[in-house]
């Protein structure tokens, strides 16, 4: 054995009574290899008889079904991932090019697995692909192992895309998430469904916005008024809203037909609120527009501007009529002085 694969390898490795079994099919039944330090095993067998199964195994890039892995006469699966290629090698089966590099200069490296040349990926027994994992839990499992996270880099000159879809329903739901950039001023960045599908957000398991398929937007429910562009499940607060709306100024005009006090109070008297104001059961029911409202209480306000304007004008003749009355009472006073002295 070369001197530096001597150096490299430091520790025992034994499988005992290995068994895998992938769909239906046995790949390994109780097989059990040891390798010591400073010794070389060889395993020799027909083609499918599952060496390279049994040292992907041993090498922990598959998982198996009975059976277990030591290292050092402890379960491999013990040791941390990046711990275990430090020191344990493996090479595939299929190299691609390793120029200036011998087999056992591969070896000696130790951290193959993580960091050699053919990269960081490795398909599972299951089928399950990982990218810096050797374990991947899902169909694709990407995990970057250092402070500055994982990241999928999908990139294109003027657009780039990536979709994720479920084909089973009809018609499929598809979520996309894509970047443009153009010279004509059409960049942007967008996420939705490419289908006629809701796109909803959630935090800690519980949904907490929706977007329909048709654009309104609901806050705290899943299920967005379609009278709507926005509804909201729970208060809201904010230091200014605008909201566009017709305004009362059509009370001042020449020819509103303003109701009497008296029709005012028939009215009251026999629905119970002020005219063109909705009851208390009907915005129990409906809620309030706010513009619409704020526009009618304006309304309100500017007719009983004009009752005012009209009473204190009939104040002004009352009071002008009452003094001429007094006057008129009192008599002129030099005439008085005169008769009084006949």
């Amino acid at each position: 054995m070369p001197d530096t694969l001597k150096s490299a390898v430091q520790a025992s490795l034994t499988a005992r009574n290995i068994g895998l079994a992938i769909d239906g099919r046995v790949l390994l039944d109780d097989v059990s290899v040891t390798v010591e330090p400073g010794t070389v095993v060889g395993l020799v067998g027909r083609n499918g008889s599952g060496k390279s199964t049994l040292l992907k195994v041993i090498a922990r890039q598959m998982a198996n079904d009975r059976g277990s892995v030591e290292l050092d006469g402890e379960p491999a699966h013990h040791t941390g991932h990046r711990d275990f290629a430090r020191r344990v090698g493996y090479l595939q089966q299929h190299l691609p090019p390793t120029d200036g590099m011998s087999v056992a200069e591969l070896v000696a490296c130790g951290r193959y697995p993580w960091h050699g040349a053919t990269g960081r990926f490795v398909v599972a027994a299951g089928g399950n692909v990982g990218i810096g994992t050797l374990d991947p839990l899902a169909p694709l499992h990407v995990n970057q192992a250092v402070e500055t996270g994982s990241d999928i880099f999908v990139t294109s000159p003027e657009f780039a895309r990536m979709r994720l879809a479920a084909t089973a329903p009809e018609p499929d739901v598809t979520l996309s998430i894509q970047a443009r950039a153009s010279s004509d001023a059409f960049t942007f960045a967008e996420i939705g469904t490419v289908s006629r599908h809701a796109l909803r957000f959630y935090t800690n398991g519980n949904y907490h916005m929706t977007i329909n398929d048709v654009g309104n937007v609901g806050i705290g429910t899943t299920e967005p008024s379609p009278l709507f562009r926005l509804s909201v499940n729970g208060g809201m607060r904010a230091k200014e809203v605008v909201v566009e709306t017709g305004w009362s100024d059509f009370v001042f005009e020449e020819g509103y037909e303003l109701l009497s006090l008296q029709q005012v109070e028939a009215f009251i008297a026999r629905h119970g609120h002020l005219p063109d104001i909705p009851s208390a059961a009907e915005v129990a029911a409906n809620g309030v527009n706010l513009g619409e409202m704020d526009a009618k209480l304006l309304q309100k306000i500017e007719e009983l501007t004009l009752h005012l304007i009209a009473l204190e004008k009939r104040l002004m003749q009352l009071e002008a009529e009452n003094i001429a009355l007094r006057t008129m009472s009192a008599g002129p006073p030099a005439a008085a002085s005169l008769q009084g002295g006949r």
